[in-house]
């Protein structure tokens, strides 16, 4: 990009990335701390034994106000695929998952 910094005080640059190629997880591991929340996805193989027995695809860190204002986006989603294509099926063992306000 060529820029006439003599017109021009300000200026962007404009920097594009390959688009990331879609991930499948079917696991996240969550941990948070004082600043940030820490969520690893993952992929877990149907013969593994242990909760910690998986392969981690990525890492996403965000704040927590930014991963509070994911809850209501995320619940929405699932309601709308529900009333389209009938229940979520739950993994095993969150059948009766805790609330946010726990």
């Amino acid at each position: 990009m060529v820029v006439d910094r003599a017109r021009s005080a300000t200026y962007t640059e404009v920097v594009t990335q390959p688009e990331p190629a879609p991930i499948y997880a079917n696991t996240v591991r969550i941990a948070t701390g004082a600043y940030d929340v820490l969520m690893e996805f993952g992929y877990r193989a149907p013969d593994t034994t242990g909760p910690e027995d998986f392969t981690v695809l990525t890492r996403v860190v965000m704040s927590p106000a930014h991963a509070k204002s994911m809850i209501p986006l995320l619940a929405r989603m699932i309601a709308d695929y529900e009333t389209k294509l009938g229940g979520a099926i739950p993994a095993p063992g969150f059948e009766n998952p805790p609330s946010a306000q726990e």
